[in-house]
């Protein structure tokens, strides 16, 4: 596992992600994870130095920073497609294929079965004040 985050990080290196973890003055939204509605703190990241734009922010939870996996990939020139039968998601970037599942400790990548660290389980989070809309987060870590 961390040669794969190694190897990720190396594909990262020159985007020089910077991130801010401090959570916006009196920011927060609902959201709702594995049945469990709750208000965080909305998180502001930083990539090359400019504010990443989602329509579902970033948000600090449990003391780590859940960014919206497709938004933060494509942003870095993956492919990323989301499989609504297995609830899962593909990245594809340059040599490397990923296969995650939604609050699963296992990821695979080109092919090789890998087991991450259970604070970095990709989730997928329900946004109640966006009319329920949910989107896979994962922590920042992670990537």
């Amino acid at each position: 596992m961390k040669r794969f985050i190694k190897s990720l990080a190396l594909c990262f290196a020159f985007l020089l992600i910077l991130t801010g973890f401090s959570e916006a003055a009196g920011a927060n939204l609902r959201v709702k994870t594995n049945g469990n509605s709750r208000r965080v703190g909305v998180a502001n990241v930083k990539v090359n130095g400019f504010d990443l734009y989602c329509k579902y922010k970033p948000y600090v939870d449990n003391g780590r920073t859940f960014v919206p996996i497709r938004e933060l990939t494509e942003l870095m020139g993956a492919n990323v497609k989301w499989n609504q039968n297995t609830r899962s998601v593909s990245i594809s970037m340059q040599d490397k294929d990923i296969k995650l599942k939604v609050n699963s400790s296992v990821v695979y990548v080109n092919g090789k079965k890998m087991k991450m660290d259970s604070a970095s389980v990709p989730r997928l989070t329900e946004y109640t004040e966006q009319g329920n809309a949910c989107k896979t987060m994962v922590p920042l870590r992670f990537l």
